[in-house]
C-alpha cells in the first residue's frame, strides 16, 4: 500500500514538473515573440514614414507612381517575411512547450512496462 502511495506521489511530482516546465517555455518564447513583433511593427511605421515624407515631395506622376510601388512591393516582401518568421516561431513553440509533456509521458511509459514486467514475474 505504501508503494502505491509513493507512486503516487511521484507521478503527481512529475505531472506538476511537466506543467511547471511547459509553462516556462511558453512564457519565455512569448516574451521573445512579442519583443519581435514589437520590432516589427516599429521598423513598419519607420518604413512607413519614409514612404510618407517620400511621397509628399514627389514632382510628377511617374516619380509618385514609382515611389508608391517601391513601398508596395517592399511592404509585402517584409510583411511575407514577418508572417513566415512568426509561423516558424509558433512552430517552435508547440515543439518545446511539448517537449517536457513528450518526456513524461515515455517516462510513464516505461514505468508501467516495468511495473508490468514485475507483476508477470511474480505471478
Amino acid at each position: 500500500m505504501l508503494g502505491n502511495l509513493e507512486e503516487m506521489q511521484k507521478a503527481g511530482k512529475m505531472q506538476l514538473d511537466t506543467a511547471s516546465k511547459s509553462a516556462m517555455v511558453i512564457m519565455q518564447r512569448g516574451q521573445k515573440m512579442s519583443s519581435e513583433a514589437v520590432d516589427q511593427a516599429r521598423e513598419s511605421m519607420e518604413k512607413f514614414t519614409n514612404y510618407f515624407e517620400r511621397i509628399a515631395g514627389v514632382k510628377s506622376l511617374e516619380e509618385a507612381v514609382r515611389i508608391n510601388t517601391e513601398f508596395a512591393v517592399a511592404n509585402w516582401e517584409r510583411f511575407f517575411s514577418g508572417a513566415t518568421k512568426m509561423a516558424e516561431s509558433y512552430s517552435n513553440l508547440a515543439k518545446e512547450a511539448s517537449a517536457p509533456v513528450r518526456d513524461a509521458a515515455n517516462a510513464t511509459s516505461q514505468a508501467v512496462g516495468r511495473n508490468a514486467e514485475r507483476i508477470r514475474a511474480t505471478g
